[in-house]
């Protein structure tokens, strides 16, 4: 019997073969491609009534990717060696991956998930299911249902709102389509929100977390974890370590802007906070960190430490606050330095800046690509620094600072 595209069987054997009845046999002695078994209940028929168990081993399918598909019962199957696909159906399945990263879904029922070697996604369904990863990066994924509470760190019975689910030897998660609550361990994890707010925990490690769509909270915890709010006006908190936080809407090298008005939150440790689209708030907190508002109208605060502020497009409020600062206008920005040697660095744009608190001695003003001496500066009370037309005709107000008390000393070009 041959099949052109999905694979060889050379010998086949059927028990009851006139009207495939009850203890049907299927055994298959050799198949090495990519095939696809099923195992269904055809009611009233006469051809197969059901089929208990569909247990595959090593003698009848040689080590390559299969899809297998249970049946409205209880099933047990064993996968082999590949990147097999498992679907339980209906029924209490016990359903086994292998070697590779393979895909199991128990559907409904009450179901026994387990990965085995390799990085496997696990779909409980509904119903009170074990979810057991194994060896490898294992994900437990909810995205087919709808809200959800899944603690990653609760190996016993939890209600996760689609069952008493058991998970153990899980790193990953990826949450329902409405608004969800996903926590993770103190180990390395990888969190995806849904399409509505979520509340995200990562606890500690080096944690991978995503919002997606929706008005999210997201805590990353201690470690150095990465944060990406997504869609929707969030609030990200870093937590202790050097985390990177950006509202940018993917995991790769694209850029997939978001909108929304967002809160970020370094916390502590040196981290790298970018707003992106929409007005935003970011806030560095201890450490020397880096905020990017990016397009909108947002505020920036430094906090403690040398941090490095940049407001990009849009009418910005930047505030270094304590330590040595460097904040950057590219708009019609206001800036102010706080305690700390700053450097004020300014492009020549046509837009009306502000510098609040200049310490004489002490900060420093940057015009890049402008010499001194084109430079016009005059004011009594508060200096105006005039940017020729030629370099685009912006004006800088310099308050508490007259014209005579700025010199070269006090900048760099």
């Amino acid at each position: 019997m041959s099949f052109l595209d999905g694979g060889l069987i050379e010998f086949a054997v059927y028990v009851n073969l006139a009207e495939f009845q009850v203890d049907a046999q299927f055994l298959v002695s050799n198949s090495t491609l990519n095939d696809t078994f099923f195992a269904n209940e055809i009611a009233d028929d006469g051809l197969i009534n059901s089929v208990d168990p569909f247990v595959l081993t090593p003698d009848i399918i040689t080590y390559g990717p299969d899809v297998i598909f249970g049946t409205r019962d209880a099933d047990d199957y064993d996968a082999l060696w590949g990147d097999d696909e498992m679907h339980g159906k209906g029924g209490d399945d016990r359903l086994l991956g292998s070697g590779g990263d393979d895909l199991i879904h128990g559907n409904r029922g009450h179901d026994i998930l387990k990965g085995g070697i390799g990085d496997d996604t696990l779909i409980g369904g509904r119903g009170n299911d074990l979810m057991q990863g194994g060896r490898g990066i294992d994900t437990a994924d909810y995205s087919a249902s709808g809200s959800v509470m899944v603690d990653l760190d609760v190996t016993t019975r939890q209600a996760t709102g689609v069952g008493n689910d058991r998970l153990i030897g899980i790193e990953n998660l990826i949450g329902g389509s409405d608004a969800s609550t996903l926590s993770g361990t103190d180990r390395r994890n990888e969190i995806t929100g849904g399409n509505r707010g979520d509340i995200i925990d990562g606890r500690g490690g080096i944690d991978f977390l995503f919002g997606n769509g929706g008005k999210d909270t997201i805590y990353g915890g201690g470690g150095a974890d990465t944060i990406r709010g997504g869609n929707g006006g969030d609030t990200v908190h870093g937590g202790n370590g050097d985390d990177w936080i950006t509202e940018r809407g993917d995991f790769g090298t694209g850029y997939a802007i978001t909108t929304g008005n967002d809160r970020l939150f370094g916390n502590g440790g040196d981290d790298r906070i970018y707003g992106y689209t929409g007005n935003d708030r970011l806030f560095g907190g201890a450490g020397d960190d880096e905020l990017y508002g990016g397009i909108g109208n947002d505020r920036l605060f430094g906090g403690a430490g040398n941090d490095r502020l940049k407001g990009e497009d849009g009418e910005n409020v930047l505030v270094g606050g304590a330590g040595d600062d460097s904040l950057q206008s590219n708009g019609s920005d206001r800036l102010t330095g706080g305690a700390g040697s700053d450097t004020f660095v300014f492009w020549a744009l046509p837009f009306d800046q502000v510098i609040t608190d200049f310490e004489l001695g002490v900060d420093i003003i940057a015009i890049m690509r402008l010499p001194y001496e084109d430079l016009v500066i005059d004011g009594e009370t508060d200096a105006i620094i005039h940017i020729p037309d030629g370099y685009g005709g912006g004006e800088i107000l310099v308050l508490g600072i007259s014209a005579d008390d700025l010199t070269s000393d006090n900048f760099i070009y």
